[in-house]
């Protein structure tokens, strides 16, 4: 087997585009399964139409069979938004294959990130995310950086719901309702996201062509939270799916309020109502998932949330990383 990494994809290849749903699904349904959605052929294939999507940025790791490609792993690497020091690299492997295998995949793909990153003018840190504590890829990060000086940190923690719902309390001034696919709603979503999450170092403006795409194509449901004039300034989103444990589940994917009109209960009242809509949906209580950044963990515990496991990342100088890679 000679594993290879498939530089500047575009998403042209339905055998390629099948290989990382397998891959990216077996990597999440390794732990927690019961909060992992299923990704669809549909939902990799959307993937590559984002507005965002840079193929620049995103590698393949697999080995050809015959005519075609076998995928065993798939990364992204790209500098940290504001930081010029800093970089990213985030793989993901099917955990099905090979130990020895796995080890080889993990070092192609950050022999390939540690190229990107340096394409890109990042000269200091390297930060490699590995999935949740335990994880194959945590346990074998280890082995393919041995001696590397290197420190642990937590970027964002799955939490389940677990509180007693109580009677959602609007603040004065505002409402709570349904949101639509509307040019409106669409419009206004898509700014309270850019602006909410513009300080973090994984942001990537949204279009709102974007999120038509994925709120259609995933059948995601959201409702907002507005001024009395009709001014969406918060929203919550969510999807109802049956999760790689075969059962129904629901996971809240997205919560931002406008910095100006925190602080007055808007959070509470979006999850609280959208909570209640999940329940009657027919989700049960604890397979309500919520994957939140680390720095909002404490704020999601006072709204019901109990965190279940931790998402895990490293850093190190960029020099330790793999630089050798063979792609095609």
């Amino acid at each position: 087997m000679f594993l290879t990494v498939i530089t500047r994809y575009s998403g042209d290849s339905r055998l390629i585009n099948e290989g990382i749903r397998d891959a990216i699904n077996g990597h999440r349904a390794e732990l927690e399964a019961w909060a992992a959605r299923p990704l669809s052929l549909e939902s990799i294939e959307r993937m590559f139409r984002y507005s965002w999507y840079d193929p620049t940025e995103f590698a393949v790791v697999g080995y050809r069979v015959g005519e075609g490609f076998r995928v065993v792993g798939v990364a992204w690497a790209y500098p940290s938004q504001g930081r010029a020091w800093l970089g990213m690299v985030c793989p993901y492997m099917s955990p099905g294959a090979p130990e020895p295998v796995l080890e080889e995949v993990l070092t192609l793909t950050l022999g390939w990130g540690y190229r990107k990153l340096v394409s890109n003018g990042v000269r200091g840190v390297a930060r490699v995310f590995l999935g949740f504590e335990g994880s194959t890829l945590h346990r074998l990060v280890g082995r393919v950086l041995r001696g590397a000086p290197y420190v642990y940190g937590c970027d964002s923690v799955l939490m389940r719901y677990s509180g007693e719902l109580e009677s959602s309390t609007i603040p004065e001034g505002y409402r709570v309702r349904a949101g639509t696919l509307s040019n409106h709603d669409l419009e206004r979503v898509t700014r309270v996201h850019n602006v909410a999450f513009s300080k973090y170092e994984f942001f990537t403006p949204w279009s709102v062509e974007d999120t038509r795409k994925f709120y259609e194509g995933e059948d995601v449901e959201f409702f907002v939270a507005e001024t009395n004039p009709g001014e969406v300034v918060g929203f919550v989103d969510g999807k109802v799916f049956t999760a790689l444990d075969g059962r129904l589940s629901a996971s809240i994917m997205t919560l931002a309020v406008l910095p100006e009109h925190r602080g007055k209960g808007l959070a509470k009242a979006l999850i609280t109502e959208f909570i209640k809509h999940l329940l009657k949906a027919g989700v049960p209580k604890n397979r309500i998932a919520l994957l939140a950044a680390a720095e909002l963990e404490k704020m999601y515990s006072k709204l019901g949330f109990t965190t279940v496991r931790r998402n895990t990342y490293l850093e190190l100088p960029l020099s330790y990383l793999p630089a050798q890679y063979t792609h095609l």
